[in-house]
C-alpha cells in the first residue's frame, strides 16, 4: 500500500511537472513568434524606404535602423536558443574554473551598447575545487551582466558600475551581481523571473526572457536566486549552487 501511494504521489508530481512545461511550452511560442514577427515587420518597413529614398544621409540613416533591429533579433533568437538548450540538455558536471568563466564572459560584453561606460569590478574567491556546468554557469552570468549594462544609469556624480563577486568551497558557490543602475519597482521583484515579463520601458529591446532563463538554469544546477532592489538606487542579484562534487 505504502508502494502504491508512493507511485501515486510521484505520478502526480510528474503530471504537475509536464502541464507546466505544455503550458510555458505553448506561452513561449506565441510569444516567441509575435516578438520576431515584430523585428521583422519594422525590417520590411525600412528595405521600403531604403528603396524608395534617394538622399543618401536618409538611407544611412534607415540602414542604422536596420542594424539596431537586427541586432535585437539576433539578441532574441540567442535567448531562444539558451532556453532549448537549459530545457533539454541534461546537467554537465565538469570541473569550473569561475575566475575564467567571468573573464570570458565579460569579454564578450565588451562591445555591447553601453558598456564602455559602466565599471566593472570583479571579485573570486574559489576554494579547492568546484563542480557544476559550465555552459549554464556562463548563460547565468551572461544575463545578470547583461541587465546590469542595459538598465546602468550614468552622470558626473554617479558613475555606473556592475561588481561581481564569486566566492565557492566544497559545498556551494555564491555570486553576487551588484549595480546602482535604474532599481526595479518594489510591486515587480515578485514578477521579474517570469517569461517575457519586463519591468522597465528600457526593456523594449530586451527580450524579456533574461531573468527567466536565469532561474530556469539556477533550478537546474539545484539552486536558489534571490534579488533585492530599489527604484533608481541598484540591484543585487544573489545566486547559491551546490558544489555537485559530492
Amino acid at each position: 500500500a505504502l508502494e502504491i501511494a508512493e507511485l501515486k504521489k510521484q505520478n502526480k508530481i510528474l503530471i504537475e511537472s509536464l502541464q507546466k512545461t505544455n503550458h510555458e511550452l505553448d506561452q513561449f511560442v506565441y510569444r516567441s513568434a509575435h516578438d520576431i514577427r515584430g523585428p521583422i515587420a519594422n525590417l520590411l518597413g525600412l528595405i521600403n524606404l531604403v528603396k524608395m529614398e534617394n538622399d543618401i544621409s536618409l538611407i544611412r540613416t534607415y540602414v542604422g535602423l536596420q542594424e539596431q533591429t537586427v541586432k535585437r533579433l539576433d539578441s532574441f533568437i540567442h535567448d531562444i536558443v539558451n532556453y532549448s538548450g537549459n530545457l533539454r540538455r541534461v546537467v554537465n558536471k565538469e570541473s569550473v574554473d569561475f575566475k575564467e568563466i567571468l573573464d570570458k564572459v565579460l569579454e564578450e560584453h565588451y562591445y555591447t551598447p553601453k558598456s564602455e561606460q559602466v565599471m566593472k569590478e570583479t571579485s573570486v574567491k574559489q576554494h579547492g575545487e568546484f563542480v557544476s556546468d559550465k555552459e549554464r554557469l556562463a548563460i547565468l552570468l551572461s544575463n545578470l551582466i547583461s541587465n546590469s549594462i542595459r538598465y546602468s544609469v550614468t552622470n558626473r556624480f554617479n558613475p555606473a558600475f556592475v561588481r561581481i563577486e564569486i566566492e565557492s568551497d566544497e559545498s556551494k558557490a555564491t555570486i553576487r551581481v551588484i549595480d546602482n543602475g535604474e532599481g526595479i519597482d518594489e510591486e515587480f521583484l515578485d514578477k521579474i523571473f517570469e517569461m517575457f515579463f519586463r519591468a522597465s520601458p528600457n526593456a523594449r529591446d530586451g527580450s524579456g526572457l533574461g531573468l527567466f532563463i536565469c532561474k530556469e538554469v539556477v533550478e537546474k544546477l539545484g539552486g536558489e536566486i534571490f534579488v533585492e532592489s530599489q527604484k533608481d538606487k541598484g540591484s543585487t542579484f544573489m545566486v547559491e549552487i551546490p558544489n555537485l562534487m559530492m
